[in-house]
Protein backbone atom coordinates (compact mmCIF):
# COMPACT_ATOMS: atom_id res chain seq x y z
CA UNK A 1 0.00 0.00 0.00
CA UNK A 2 0.95 3.78 -0.39
CA UNK A 3 1.43 5.92 2.55
CA UNK A 4 -1.68 8.12 1.14
CA UNK A 5 -3.84 4.48 1.52
CA UNK A 6 -2.61 3.70 4.89
CA UNK A 7 -3.51 6.86 5.83
CA UNK A 8 -6.80 6.76 4.96
CA UNK A 9 -6.86 2.56 6.51
CA UNK A 10 -6.13 4.29 9.59
CA UNK A 11 -8.36 6.93 10.02
CA UNK A 12 -11.51 4.79 8.66
CA UNK A 13 -10.35 2.32 11.31
CA UNK A 14 -10.25 5.22 13.64
CA UNK A 15 -13.63 6.06 13.03
CA UNK A 16 -14.77 2.26 13.11
CA UNK A 17 -13.41 1.72 16.21
CA UNK A 18 -14.10 4.20 18.12
CA UNK A 19 -17.55 5.24 16.74
CA UNK A 20 -18.75 1.42 16.69
CA UNK A 21 -16.85 -1.18 18.01
CA UNK A 22 -15.83 0.24 21.47
CA UNK A 23 -19.41 2.10 22.09
CA UNK A 24 -20.78 -1.39 21.59
CA UNK A 25 -17.82 -3.17 23.35
CA UNK A 26 -19.35 -1.13 26.43
CA UNK A 27 -23.03 -1.66 25.90
CA UNK A 28 -23.12 -5.14 25.20
CA UNK A 29 -20.31 -6.65 27.65
CA UNK A 30 -19.95 -3.85 30.47
CA UNK A 31 -15.73 -4.91 30.67
CA UNK A 32 -14.14 -4.27 33.94
CA UNK A 33 -10.36 -3.24 32.84
CA UNK A 34 -7.24 -4.05 35.38
CA UNK A 35 -3.68 -3.08 34.92
CA UNK A 36 -3.99 -1.19 32.47
CA UNK A 37 -1.09 0.97 33.46
CA UNK A 38 0.83 -1.98 31.98
CA UNK A 39 0.33 -0.80 28.20
CA UNK A 40 -0.46 2.95 28.56
CA UNK A 41 2.99 4.28 28.21
CA UNK A 42 4.57 1.56 25.87
CA UNK A 43 7.88 2.92 24.26
CA UNK A 44 8.58 -0.27 22.17
CA UNK A 45 7.14 -2.90 20.21
CA UNK A 46 5.49 -5.46 22.22
CA UNK A 47 3.63 -8.85 22.07
CA UNK A 48 0.23 -8.90 23.82
CA UNK A 49 -0.63 -11.80 24.63
CA UNK A 50 -4.38 -13.16 25.48
CA UNK A 51 -6.23 -16.42 26.01
CA UNK A 52 -9.20 -17.00 23.85
CA UNK A 53 -12.50 -17.83 23.83
CA UNK A 54 -14.73 -15.93 21.89
CA UNK A 55 -14.49 -13.56 18.94
CA UNK A 56 -15.67 -10.69 21.05
CA UNK A 57 -12.01 -11.33 22.18
CA UNK A 58 -10.32 -8.74 19.94
CA UNK A 59 -12.53 -5.90 20.54
CA UNK A 60 -12.33 -6.47 24.57
CA UNK A 61 -8.48 -6.07 24.18
CA UNK A 62 -8.58 -3.39 22.12
CA UNK A 63 -11.38 -1.57 24.25
CA UNK A 64 -8.89 -2.45 27.16
CA UNK A 65 -6.05 -0.55 25.31
CA UNK A 66 -7.31 2.63 25.65
CA UNK A 67 -7.79 5.22 22.72
CA UNK A 68 -3.45 5.92 22.67
CA UNK A 69 -2.41 2.40 22.50
CA UNK A 70 -5.42 1.29 20.20
CA UNK A 71 -4.00 2.25 16.91
CA UNK A 72 -0.85 0.42 17.26
CA UNK A 73 -1.43 -3.43 17.54
CA UNK A 74 -1.78 -5.46 14.75
CA UNK A 75 -4.31 -8.35 15.22
CA UNK A 76 -3.27 -12.15 14.25
CA UNK A 77 -6.34 -13.96 12.85
CA UNK A 78 -6.47 -16.90 11.44
CA UNK A 79 -6.23 -17.29 7.66
CA UNK A 80 -8.61 -19.93 7.16
CA UNK A 81 -11.06 -18.64 8.95
CA UNK A 82 -11.11 -14.97 8.53
CA UNK A 83 -9.16 -14.40 4.73
CA UNK A 84 -10.19 -17.61 2.80
CA UNK A 85 -12.98 -14.57 1.28
CA UNK A 86 -11.36 -11.86 -0.09
CA UNK A 87 -13.87 -9.30 0.85
CA UNK A 88 -14.57 -10.70 4.69
CA UNK A 89 -9.92 -10.64 5.19
CA UNK A 90 -10.40 -7.14 3.49
CA UNK A 91 -12.65 -5.62 6.42
CA UNK A 92 -11.39 -7.79 9.09
CA UNK A 93 -8.24 -6.24 8.21
CA UNK A 94 -9.63 -2.72 7.59
CA UNK A 95 -11.83 -2.64 11.28
CA UNK A 96 -9.46 -4.52 13.59
CA UNK A 97 -5.96 -3.89 11.90
CA UNK A 98 -5.79 -7.85 11.38
CA UNK A 99 -3.27 -10.10 9.21
CA UNK A 100 -3.58 -13.22 8.50
CA UNK A 101 -2.18 -16.00 10.94
CA UNK A 102 -1.33 -19.43 8.86
CA UNK A 103 -2.78 -22.53 11.88
CA UNK A 104 -1.55 -25.17 9.42
CA UNK A 105 1.65 -25.87 7.84
CA UNK A 106 5.30 -24.59 8.38
CA UNK A 107 5.31 -21.53 11.15
CA UNK A 108 8.48 -20.01 9.68
CA UNK A 109 6.59 -17.73 7.76
CA UNK A 110 3.99 -16.47 10.29
CA UNK A 111 7.25 -15.89 12.32
CA UNK A 112 8.63 -14.04 9.82
CA UNK A 113 6.07 -11.89 9.65
CA UNK A 114 5.44 -11.37 13.12
CA UNK A 115 9.09 -9.93 13.48
CA UNK A 116 8.90 -7.71 10.56
CA UNK A 117 5.75 -6.18 11.95
CA UNK A 118 7.36 -5.97 15.42
CA UNK A 119 10.46 -4.55 13.80
CA UNK A 120 8.43 -2.23 11.92
CA UNK A 121 7.14 -0.55 14.84
CA UNK A 122 3.50 -2.24 15.41
CA UNK A 123 2.53 -4.21 18.61
CA UNK A 124 1.58 -7.80 18.47
CA UNK A 125 -1.52 -9.03 19.32
CA UNK A 126 -1.77 -12.68 19.38
CA UNK A 127 -3.07 -15.48 20.76
CA UNK A 128 -1.24 -18.23 21.78
CA UNK A 129 -3.64 -20.95 22.37
CA UNK A 130 -3.81 -20.91 18.21
CA UNK A 131 -7.69 -21.23 18.31
CA UNK A 132 -10.88 -20.66 21.17
CA UNK A 133 -11.73 -22.34 23.97
CA UNK A 134 -14.87 -24.43 24.22
CA UNK A 135 -15.96 -23.43 27.33
CA UNK A 136 -13.24 -21.07 29.20
CA UNK A 137 -10.20 -22.87 30.67
CA UNK A 138 -6.70 -22.10 29.04
CA UNK A 139 -5.26 -24.54 26.79
CA UNK A 140 -1.85 -25.27 25.91
CA UNK A 141 -0.21 -22.56 24.22
CA UNK A 142 1.17 -23.03 20.56
CA UNK A 143 5.10 -22.65 20.02
CA UNK A 144 5.81 -19.33 19.22
CA UNK A 145 5.35 -16.64 21.56
CA UNK A 146 8.54 -17.41 23.44
CA UNK A 147 10.49 -17.35 20.01
CA UNK A 148 8.91 -14.12 18.41
CA UNK A 149 9.84 -12.09 22.24
CA UNK A 150 13.34 -13.80 22.39
CA UNK A 151 14.11 -13.35 18.68
CA UNK A 152 12.99 -9.70 18.69
CA UNK A 153 14.30 -8.71 21.91
CA UNK A 154 10.44 -7.30 22.87
CA UNK A 155 8.32 -7.97 26.33
CA UNK A 156 5.31 -9.97 26.41
CA UNK A 157 2.70 -8.69 28.40
CA UNK A 158 -0.39 -11.18 28.94
CA UNK A 159 -3.70 -10.16 28.69
CA UNK A 160 -5.84 -12.50 30.77
CA UNK A 161 -9.67 -11.92 29.43
CA UNK A 162 -12.35 -13.30 31.93
CA UNK A 163 -16.04 -14.78 31.73
CA UNK A 164 -15.68 -14.00 27.57
CA UNK A 165 -16.92 -17.38 26.33
CA UNK A 166 -20.24 -16.01 28.13
CA UNK A 167 -20.32 -13.59 25.33
CA UNK A 168 -20.52 -15.42 21.99
CA UNK A 169 -19.19 -19.30 22.51
CA UNK A 170 -17.46 -20.99 20.23
CA UNK A 171 -19.55 -22.10 17.56
CA UNK A 172 -22.54 -19.70 17.71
Amino acid sequence: YSGSVRLIHRAIRYALQNGMLIPFTEVMAHPTVEGEEWVQDLDRPVILASNHTTHADTPLLLYALGDRVREKPVVAAAADYFYDRRLIGFLTGLWLNTFPFSRTGSPREVLHRSSQLLKSGWNLLVFPEGTRSTNGPLQEFTPGVGHLATENRVDAIPMPIRGAHRITPKGR
